[in-house]
């Protein structure tokens, strides 16, 4: 029942001229585009997509310089408001047309708008600024050659810094002279191989005295020196260290700096040859650890071309399988065994076979340093040992494990059997038969 009631009361609003469905809040202004220069004798004028009521409609129209508000008159012409200054515009002046406020249509209803255009006005006499750029339009540039823009007036220094633009993007030096009519720019690092680099100023360019430039305003060049750009063509990582090899031979010194890893770790950089940078960890790679290496763009190659992007690449260290040098026990024994045969037999002493006495301890020695408990924990628990005759017989149990420094484990079992009784000692898969004399 509601909406039906809202429906007739909009109706009804309607019928009484209070609800206008088909007004238009649409206007028109000339000057129409920001910075739009003005001929000698174009009107300024706003026109209306509706009947405005008058007085609203100027009291929302403004003219401003930079010494305040522009006097003037108006006429109409049917829904067309034309602004007639009392006095004429200057030559290269910058104006503003300002139109805010509300403003209401013949029925009473209310329009809001808020629109601000800067323009100028000049005699076809005028002069605008005009620029020149060195090298010309279409040449070859390399490297860090400069690029000057040469401009016949004293230019807004700041305003144009603002308007410059380069496509495709690149790090730029911008110095202007003591007369701000010449910028030169010069790449931060260098101009990209075999790219076209378009230059442009935008419209919102202009003299110091607010003239705005006229004729050509966009120009593009070529980079290109027969030189190649380095990258980094492979990296080789190992126990020893990490080899980063590049496409072209590199500064040496430049390079070095460029590089870096993360997390930090002690070492050197060598170089094997000039396009081959060999990083040395002064100890082990850390255990789990994922590295990254990185060599950032200011890495250059000898003929002084940079990379064109940051590279980064990374890595786990394969140091969780130490190879197994020997073992050791008892002197009485024979022991330590070194360059064995997992094919071999062992034979060991556990003594009565009374607690404490059955108990027997192997040494380990590893062809590297364990240098974290994560590395010394994955050894040992490659390490077992159970038995296979006779049956029924329980497996001898792991009384303490210890290491002599970070490449000699000792691990000793109790619960041996004396007198025949036989093991399998597993070592990272490997199986050495143990058998109690």
């Amino acid at each position: 029942m509601k909406k039906y009631l809202v429906l007739f009361g909009i109706i009804l609003l309607s019928s009484c001229g209070l609800v206008d469905f088909s007004r238009s809040d649409s206007i028109s202004t000339n000057p129409s585009e920001y910075n739009q220069v003005l001929a000698e004798g174009e009107d300024i004028y706003v026109k209306f997509g509706f009947e405005p009521e008058h007085s609203s409609a100027q009291a929302a129209f403004e003219v401003q310089d930079s010494t305040g508000r522009v006097g003037g008159t108006f006429s109409w012409n049917k829904s067309v408001m034309t602004f007639h200054p009392q006095q004429n515009f200057s030559v290269s002046h910058r104006y503003m047309l300002k139109y805010a406020g509300q403003v209401l249509d013949t029925s009473g209803i209310e329009r809001t708008y808020n629109i601000y255009i800067p323009f100028y006005f000049k005699s076809r006499a005028e002069a605008s600024p005009t620029v020149t750029i060195s090298p010309d339009a279409g040449s070859v540039i390399k490297g860090q050659d400069k690029v000057v823009f040469s401009f016949s007036r004293a230019m807004d220094s700041d305003l144009l810094i603002r308007s410059f633009s380069i496509s495709p993007a690149i790090a730029l030096r911008k110095i202007w002279n003591s007369a701000c009519t010449q910028l030169t720019v010069i790449p931060e690092k260098a101009w990209k191989e075999y790219t076209v680099y378009n230059f442009t100023f935008s419209k919102e360019m202009c003299t110091s005295m607010g003239t705005p430039l006229s004729g050509k305003a966009s120009w593009a060049l070529y980079s290109a020196s027969g030189a190649k750009i380095p990258f980094v063509s492979s990296v080789d990582t190992s126990h020893e260290g990490i080899e980063i090899k590049f496409s072209e031979s590199m500064d040496r010194d430049k390079t070095g700096a460029a590089f870096s890893i993360s997390p930090s770790i002690k070492g050197h950089t060598h170089w094997n040859s000039d396009s081959r940078l060999m990083f040395v960890p002064e100890g082990n790679w850390e255990y789990g650890v994922e590295y990254i290496v990185s060599v950032s763009a200011s890495a250059q190659s000898a003929a002084g071309l940079f990379m064109q992007d940051d590279y980064e690449t990374r890595f786990i260290p394969d140091v969780s399988n130490p190879k197994l040098l020997s073992i050791g026990g008892k002197d009485s024994d024979s022991f330590p065994i070194t360059d064995y045969d997992y094919t071999q037999e062992i034979e060991i002493d556990v003594g009565t076979g009374l607690d404490p006495e059955n108990i027997y301890t192997f040494s380990f020695t590893f062809d590297q340093n364990l240098l974290t408990a994560e590395e010394k924990e994955k050894v040992f628990s490659s390490i077992s040992l159970r038995t296979l005759f006779p049956y029924g017989v329980s497996n001898p149990k792991t009384v303490y494990q210890f290491w002599n420094g970070d490449d000699l484990l000792h691990i000793t079992y109790t619960g041996f059997v004396p007198g025949g009784c036989i093991y399998s000692l597993a070592i990272q898969g490997e199986k050495i038969t143990v058998r109690t004399k």
